[in-house]
């Protein structure tokens, strides 16, 4: 969901959007670490911890997971979802506290997870799971004190403008989630 590939502009995806909003920013100066890509699956989300730590951590992971087991019923692989996703969670929030070396005063980066919205031409009779999915996501979000880009409520009734080939954000989707990434690190 954050890549550039399917926005047809370079730097047209909502990590690199965010950036470019960030470096605008008067308060702080920013570094990206930019690792996403396309077909990424929860057990490959790379997190590899920086000297200094990280600030700021956005993820949108989890649709290619549902799409590999569209075919089954959701109990068939819901459980090893939901475990897998707080696993994520948990290196996430090892990822982004960080002890400094100076003061000895440990930070915790601003996280903020996306959830996941319906492609175009989604099959009515996945809509539940896809809802108990989201429904898992935002209560484990808001158990690890991360921050929710509710990308799915934005979506709804916009996937002709938002998605391309029906699934993919488009440079309009994008920044749509370049917006929600903003208002959840920053208010407003």
């Amino acid at each position: 969901m954050s890549i550039d590939a399917y926005t047809g502009v370079k730097g047209g995806g909502a990590v690199a959007q965010l950036y470019k909003r960030l470096q605008a920013r008067q308060d702080a100066t920013w570094r990206l670490i930019d690792e996403t890509y396309d077909g990424c699956l929860i057990r490959g989300v790379p997190l590899t911890h920086r000297p200094g730590g990280v600030d700021l951590v956005t993820v949108t992971i989890g649709g290619n997971d549902l799409l590999q087991n569209m075919g089954q019923p959701v109990e068939a692989y819901r459980q090893e979802f939901e475990q897998s996703y707080c696993r994520l969670l948990g290196r996430l929030q090892k990822l982004g506290r960080h002890k400094s070396r100076d003061t000895g005063i440990v930070t915790d980066a601003t996280v903020i997870v996306g959830n996941i919205y319906q492609p175009a031409g989604f099959a009515k009779g996945l809509q539940a799971a896809l809802d108990a999915v989201n429904g898992f996501i935002g209560e484990k979000v808001a158990a690890y004190g991360f921050h929710l880009a509710d990308i799915a409520g934005a979506f709804l009734g916009h996937e002709g403008d938002y998605l391309c080939y029906g699934i993919e954000p488009t440079l309009k989707g994008a920044s749509v989630i370049t917006d929600l990434f903003e208002r959840a690190a920053f208010g407003g």
